[in-house]
């Protein structure tokens, strides 16, 4: 039997005295692509972070391939996008190639050392996300569109099983947007990446994603798009606004 690549269990994480998630669980099997969707301050980062071992939890426990975080030793196998808050500085001293690089390495135990190998596949992933001219170009002169695809590379290129992006197309406008779910959808069919997607548009991840985990500090609800729209519980807790957001993307 083939072990989940994440599992929550009993999850609670509190912050200065105040309790931000509440008694979570979920699993993401693998091949799963997991929307994370919720209000501001519902938790969602917090739980990137701490299946990621970044947050201390204050009850329950995280498995990444049946290992608590604190464990684990095969990074490898998973890849992270955190929020990306504003275009970095035109002067950063790196080139694309040399982002996506790092991503190779920073999983890799001393000496860190590149060879041809790992060169034909950083040019592969960037071909892969339609961005193998900006090899050579210095990060901090892209577009912001651009800097995002570059990031992906970089949490793509050493080929994780399991990706967290956390809110990566805030700042993307629409096109970008639908270009960026597209490469996400790809991966996900043709590598069989699990992916959890945190984003604040249940309405979005309905359309991209094959389930989807509505958080407000505990699990409101975790399941498939459509029974997301055939909730009795989520219609009292949207409203008219649960049949605007299955009727824009169902």
């Amino acid at each position: 039997m083939q072990v989940a690549p994440l599992r929550v269990e009993n999850l609670s994480v509190t912050y200065q005295g105040g309790e931000v998630l509440s008694c979570i669980n979920c699993e993401a099997l693998c091949g799963d692509y997991i929307g994370i969707v919720g209000p501001n301050g519902s938790g969602k980062t917090t739980l990137l972070r701490a299946a990621l071992g970044l947050l201390p939890v204050a009850s329950g426990r995280v498995l990444l391939f049946g290992q608590e975080p604190a464990s684990f030793n095969e990074w490898g196998r998973v890849g992270y996008l955190p929020q990306r808050l504003s275009q970095m500085d035109s002067r950063f001293p790196a080139s694309v190639e040399e982002i996506v690089t790092s991503g190779l390495l920073a999983a890799r135990a001393y000496p860190k050392r590149v060879n041809a190998s790992d060169r034909d596949r950083v040019a592969a992933t960037l071909e892969e996300l339609g961005i193998g001219s900006l090899a050579r170009c210095m990060i901090g002169r892209l577009s912001g569109g651009q800097q995002q695809r570059v990031l992906l590379a970089r949490a793509l290129v050493h080929g994780p099983e399991l990706l967290f992006l956390d809110e990566p197309i805030t700042a993307l406008d629409p096109v970008m947007r639908e270009t960026f779910y597209s490469i996400l959808e790809k991966i996900n069919k043709e590598r069989k990446t699990t992916i959890l997607f945190v984003s604040h548009d249940p309405g979005a991840m309905g359309k991209y994603a094959g389930k989807l985990l509505y958080l407000d500090k505990k699990v409101m609800f975790f399941g498939t798009f459509d029974e997301f729209c055939h909730s009795g519980d989520m219609a009292r807790h949207f409203g008219a606004g649960q049949h605007l957001i299955c009727h824009r993307h169902g």
